[in-house]
């Protein structure tokens, strides 16, 4: 169903302004299933592929699923993940928690009209 993109892709889309490559995971784990050492391993070995592939710094983390815990942030925070996304608040203190933001899901059940109002949804909630 989909195409993991090869190393010279994701260098290729890093060398445009207007992009940033960030990190999923490896496998799409549910980090809220996973242990602490589970957790460590697969930020850590993202975070260094993209960089090995991209030759820049990884500082941004999409959960998957947007599931996360506490103890995720603090992981992801420690692996050195500065900006980690989530399409849902997982904790009402998330809401004042500098380190998550919330992002925008996109699917391939949706069509591309219905997904731009989306994302333009939320830029201007934002602003």
């Amino acid at each position: 169903r989909w195409r993991v993109m090869r190393a010279e892709e994701l260098r290729s889309m890093a060398e445009s302004p207007l992009v940033e490559i960030g990190s999923h995971g490896v496998t799409h784990a549910n980090f809220r299933q996973l242990s602490d050492e589970d957790a460590r391993a697969e930020l850590a070995e993202s975070k260094a592929y993209i960089e090995s592939a991209t030759g820049r710094a990884i500082t941004s983390l999409a959960w998957p699923f947007g599931l996360y815990t506490r103890r995720s942030l603090d992981l992801a925070e420690q692996s050195g993940y500065t900006r980690q996304l989530a399409v849902n608040y997982q904790h009402k203190e998330d809401t004042a928690d500098p380190r998550i933001r919330p992002r925008v899901g996109l699917y391939n059940d949706r069509s591309w009209v219905e997904q731009m109002h989306q994302v333009n949804a939320a830029f201007v909630d934002e602003n």
